[in-house]
C-alpha cells in the first residue's frame, strides 16, 4: 500500500524469521503519522505479515522512525508523538502469529527536566 514519499525502509531491523520495517512518513493515520511493517521469512521468500500504526497516531508523529525486533517484541519509535511532541515508543507482542499492541510507553518532557544532561542531543533534535 505504500506510496511515494513514505520512507519506506528509513529503518530496518531483522532477527531469525523476522523483519520489522519503518515507514515513517506513512500517511494511514494523517501526514507523516507513520508505520512500521512485519514481514516473515519462508525459504527465500519475505511475506507482510502485518502493518503496524499508532493506537493514538496522528499528523507528523513519526511512527516508525526507528525499529528494533527481539524474540516476540518489536518496538515503534515515533519522535514526536505525544504531548508537546517529545516522542514515544510503543511495544508491540507477537502472540499466536499476529502482532497486536500489548503496551504503550509516553516519555514524558518532564525527563527532560529532570535529566538535562541524558539526552542534550535528542532535546535539541526533537523539542526544536
Amino acid at each position: 500500500d505504500g506510496t511515494a514519499g513514505d520512507s519506506f525502509g528509513v529503518s530496518v531491523s531483522f532477527e531469525d524469521k523476522y523483519a520489522l520495517v519503518g515507514s515513517y512518513n506513512d500517511d494511514d493515520k494523517g501526514t507523516d503519522a507513520g508505520s512500521a511493517y512485519v514481514f516473515t521469512r519462508s525459504g527465500t521468500t519475505w511475506t507482510q505479515q502485518a502493518k503496524l500504526l499508532a493506537s493514538d497516531g496522528t499528523t507528523e508523529d513519526y511512527f516508525g522512525f526507528s525499529v528494533s525486533i527481539s524474540g516476540a517484541t518489536a518496538l515503534i519509535g515515533a519522535p514526536l508523538a505525544g504531548n508537546n511532541g517529545v516522542g514515544s515508543t510503543y511495544v508491540f507482542t507477537r502472540t499466536g502469529g499476529t502482532d497486536l499492541p500489548s503496551l504503550f510507553l509516553q516519555l514524558k518532557e518532564r525527563l527532560f527536566e529532570r535529566f538535562p544532561n541524558l539526552f542534550p542531543n535528542l532535546r535539541k533534535i526533537f523539542m526544536n
